[in-house]
């Protein structure tokens, strides 16, 4: 509900913003400021704005109802298993400690439930942004073409699971640059030296540390995708210089660094799959 939530925010906002441009072009004509031509074309750019924004939230509130619909079918069906609950217990087919346990996860779901219809009629009912709540993060402000999309900057994410992961890869890639990442001859050869693709792989290690501080789920994730991929892609490039640099015998002396930066990587690439599918 998260996502209608947000989107519900966002064409309130965008209906409110039209309707302010509209009734400021109004002044301007009172007052002769601007050509007729220049009102009938800026009005009719603006009340096309408009319609679609309000079309949207009747879209999105629709999707709502049906969700209501559901999620109180939902609550009866629970409602019902408690009763039949009660009447299991008494008959004497459950224990008290079956009876008070399965009783206790059912007032949950119902709790839950409740809250959730509470939140779905509170949305459907709203008139305005104001009644929604919180602007949305990372929502689209202004007209298409106009507006301004403001990152997710929050402590929230730093302090989360997902948050606190991504700082262990940062943390686990930038030590990795600096360990060994092949041997050849009794010599051991970090990331750093190998020249530009090491440069590269203490860039990424600190990109990782970026992305918990900015930047929403969705962002995150598609980022997350497309860093783990390259390093992997780097990785590969790397170890095929070091082959033809040291020999075929390099593949058998793969040092620490080189493997925990890899494990980061899928790291990273397994929580950019999460992030999207939180999003």
């Amino acid at each position: 509900m998260i996502k209608e939530t947000r989107s519900l925010q966002g064409a309130f906002l965008r209906k409110e913003e039209n309707q302010n441009f509209l009734s400021n072009l109004e002044r301007l004509k009172a007052e002769r400021s601007v050509t007729d031509e220049q009102y009938a074309v800026t009005k009719g750019r603006y009340q096309q704005d408009l319609t679609v924004a309000v079309s949207e939230i009747a879209n999105i509130k629709s999707q709502l109802k049906l969700h209501l619909q559901t999620t109180e079918q939902n609550l009866s069906k629970v409602r019902a298993q408690l009763e039949e609950l009660d009447i299991r217990h008494k008959v004497g087919e459950l224990t008290l400690e079956e009876y008070q346990s399965s009783q206790q996860e059912l007032m949950k779901m119902i709790g839950q439930t409740e809250n959730t219809i509470a939140r779905l009629q509170r949305l459907i009912a709203a008139k305005s942004s104001a009644e929604i709540g919180m602007p949305p993060r990372g929502v689209e402000l202004g007209l298409p073409g106009r507006g301004i999309t403001m990152p997710e900057v929050t402590t929230e994410g730093i302090f989360s699971r997902l948050g606190i992961a991504s700082l262990v890869i940062a943390l686990v890639m930038l030590i990795s640059v600096f360990l060994p990442w092949v041997s050849a001859w009794g010599l051991s050869v970090s990331a750093m030296g190998a020249g530009w693709i090491g440069i590269i792989l203490l860039l990424i290690a600190l990109a990782y540390g970026g992305l918990t501080f900015i930047g929403t789920k969705k962002i995150k994730g598609i980022v997350h995708l497309l860093i783990g991929g390259c390093t992997v892609v780097l990785i590969v490039v790397y170890l095929f210089q070091a082959v033809g640099k040291y020999g075929g015998e390099i593949v058998s002396f793969i040092g620490a660094g080189c493997w925990l930066y890899t494990l980061a990587a899928i790291a990273g690439i397994v929580i950019g799959l999460w992030e999207l599918r939180g999003s």
